[in-house]
């Protein structure tokens, strides 16, 4: 559920980047959105790792915490 909510927040804040940085450097259409397109899949897949491995380690602390009781 993490890597999902990583994955969508990462993946779109590098899309919304790409464009914006796009439109204020008066870039064309076309090579801006493949850019922005390439940064949301490679900032998505990033962020699913990311929030998979903070998932894990989630789950591993409360494991933990509750096996020391």
């Amino acid at each position: 559920m993490l890597g999902r909510s990583y994955a969508g927040f990462l993946g779109l804040l590098a899309f919304a980047t790409s464009v914006l940085r796009g439109l204020l450097l008066g870039d064309d259409v076309s090579p801006t959105l493949t850019q922005a397109i390439s940064c949301l899949v490679g900032f998505a897949a990033l962020g699913w790792i990311v929030g998979r491995i903070g998932e894990a380690a989630m789950v591993e602390s409360v494991q933990a915490g509750r096996r020391s009781r």
